[in-house]
């Protein structure tokens, strides 16, 4: 007898996933397939369409593989364009309160990225392996070359000193596939 399929809610956490999106019908349909595709697929959804004059909403409310995989998919619609921390907060007010904050994660997704089946599962346990962890970001490279890295995410200390990332465009080779909580400096 197999297991039923997993979503984002594990024993420990649960996770609530967040897709911006503004103009995005290019590629949306291939980032809603990365999260239908999640190993641990998040337990809902909220697609954010920031005032897009192009099909992108038609394509959140028809993406049938992506509502098979998580059981709670929303589509939140703003008629102006707000910064991307607006859109976030409007996502947030969609979702339900959570019975534990401290338990709860919220994944944050552009509509122009694919993330890797296992990218969820990753984050959450590179998230849930310290305590001083806010917040995890993936590695980004690029859609014409996956050797090469486009971002590592913004990294600070304790005391909200700005560490270097890498520079864009720079060849992947694993030189940055370490975590590590930074430490103050």
């Amino acid at each position: 007898m197999s297991a039923p399929p997993s979503t984002g809610q594990r024993p420990d956490v649960t996770v609530e996933a967040i897709v911006v999106v503004h103009n995005g019908a290019t590629w949306l349909a291939e980032c809603l397939d990365g999260l239908a595709a999640q190993t641990l697929p998040p337990a809902r959804l909220v697609i954010v369409d920031v005032a897009s004059s192009d099909t992108s909403v038609a394509i959140a409310q028809a993406h049938s593989r992506v509502r098979r995989a998580i059981g709670s998919v929303e589509v939140v619609r703003l008629d102006a364009r707000v910064p991307i921390g607006r859109a976030v907060e409007r996502a947030i007010e969609a979702l339900p309160v959570p019975a534990d904050p401290a338990s709860s994660w919220v994944w944050v997704l552009h509509d122009d990225s694919v993330p890797r089946a296992n990218a969820l599962a990753q984050l959450l346990q590179a998230g849930l392996r310290s305590k001083s962890v806010g917040v995890a970001g993936p590695k980004l490279v690029s859609w014409d070359d996956p050797r090469r890295l486009v971002e590592m995410g913004i990294q600070i200390t304790r005391t909200g000193r700005r560490l270097g990332s890498p520079v864009r465009g720079e060849a992947d080779q694993g030189q940055y596939a370490t975590t590590a909580p930074t430490s103050s400096r």
